[in-house]
């Protein structure tokens, strides 16, 4: 299962929001030119030169969330002994309609039960779809644990964000999907 966490806002990062917001609004009222600040600040309707531009930064609407990972009766693949199960996350960038990644878990031994202890932070996003996928890897290639193509997929899933943050006392739980298996687990 998912267990979201939503991560406390320090005072620093409050406190730069709050600069942030100050200097688009002092920037937009005198007149200046606001290009330079188009890696810090969005533009939100207007025209890019005009007076009723609205500036907001990047981050005014998202909340960073942790993203706990457990999984429950895994498949075994290997034969000596179990899965040593690792879980990927990934965020579906609507640009590309690629999935970026995230983050990942630590590799647990031997456990088709595994409670990854690692966590994965990402930023929520208020009002905006935020399709996930995790994938459930069996890591075999201890040389190179991020070398997803010598590992074994063991299943993945997909989700909405916001689906798994609504759900009773935020924890979320599905089963994996493998084209070739049926019984790979839940998650």
């Amino acid at each position: 299962f998912f267990f979201f966490f939503f991560k406390q806002k320090t005072a620093y990062e409050i406190s730069l929001g709050l600069v942030g917001s100050e200097m688009c609004i002092r920037d937009r009222y005198m007149g200046c030119d606001t290009s330079s600040l188009n890696d810090v600040a969005v533009p939100i309707g207007g025209d890019r030169g005009g007076v009723e531009q609205q500036l907001f930064i990047k981050d005014a609407y998202s909340y960073p969330v942790e993203l706990h990972i457990s999984c429950e009766n895994l498949a075994d693949l290997d034969v000596m002994s179990k899965s040593d199960p690792m879980a990927v996350v990934y965020l579906l960038n609507p640009k590309t309609n690629r999935y970026d990644f995230i983050g990942r878990t630590e590799r647990i031994l031997n456990n088709l039960d595994p409670i990854f202890v690692q966590a994965v932070v990402l930023s929520y996003v208020f009002e905006q779809t935020q399709q996930i996928r995790v994938e459930v890897y069996d890591i075999d290639d201890e040389t190179n644990v991020m070398n997803l193509q010598n590992q074994e997929l063991i299943g993945y899933t997909d989700f909405v964000l916001s689906k798994g943050i609504r759900s009773p006392n935020h924890i979320y739980k599905t089963n994996l999907i493998h084209p070739k298996r049926v019984k790979n687990g839940s998650i």
